[in-house]
């Protein structure tokens, strides 16, 4: 999992279509009149914000979450293979199986985080050990010269975030970008004709 930007959910993760720089985290606070401190978080372009290289536009947070979740909607995205042999199917078949049960056992950990009966580090290391596992599992496969991309299903993905969608600004940050990057690997963002697009999702 990314460390970059600290809390920020998408640091580290977000780049600019353009000019490929990742995108980092800012946050900017208003007292209210009633004296609540309310915080407003944004994401800007490396390049433009560090070396003045670029003209990418920042974008908040929130906008953010809503292109990620509306991209989850168009994407159809599955796990690919390049065999062709009978081997190499059953092959696929036994490796898709582990995906499968490993799919369904981060689904069960992120519920039971969304609804308090997990804690984030717990989560992370129930999730950093699954890693660990399908990573090990992955390379006997490779051993024999097999190739396969590893990724969670957009399907599951959908079913994750919308179990957390309706109480997403609950979470706290540390725990969002704990939930965010243990789902996506990057995710690249491009605005044109003053409309944000998502150009790529790539999940873990």
């Amino acid at each position: 999992m990314s460390k970059h930007s600290y809390d920020y959910p998408y640091g580290g993760i977000v780049k600019w279509g353009a000019c490929g720089a990742t995108y980092i985290g800012n946050a900017s606070r208003q007292t209210l009149v009633d004296g609540t401190v309310r915080v407003y978080r944004s994401y800007r372009c490396r390049n433009q914000y560090s070396n003045k290289t670029c003209d990418a536009p920042g974008i908040s947070e929130h906008h953010l979450q809503q292109l990620v979740f509306e991209g989850l909607q168009i994407t159809n995205k599955k796990l690919q293979d390049k065999k062709t042999s009978a081997q190499a199917k059953n092959d696929q078949r036994m490796l898709q199986k582990e995906i499968e049960v490993s799919n369904r056992r981060r689904k069960n950990w992120m519920l039971a985080l969304g609804d308090g009966k997990l804690s984030a580090d717990d989560y992370a290391g129930l999730i950093d050990e699954e890693e660990a596992r399908m990573k090990a599992i992955t390379a006997q496969y490779e051993e024999k010269e097999d190739y396969y991309i590893n990724e969670l299903s957009t399907e599951e993905i959908k079913d994750m975030m919308a179990n957390l969608k309706d109480n997403w600004v609950l979470i706290e940050p540390e725990t969002q970008k704990l939930l965010v990057q243990s789902m996506f690997r990057q995710i690249v963002i491009k605005k044109e004709s003053d409309k944000w697009g998502i150009l790529q999702m790539l999940t873990v």
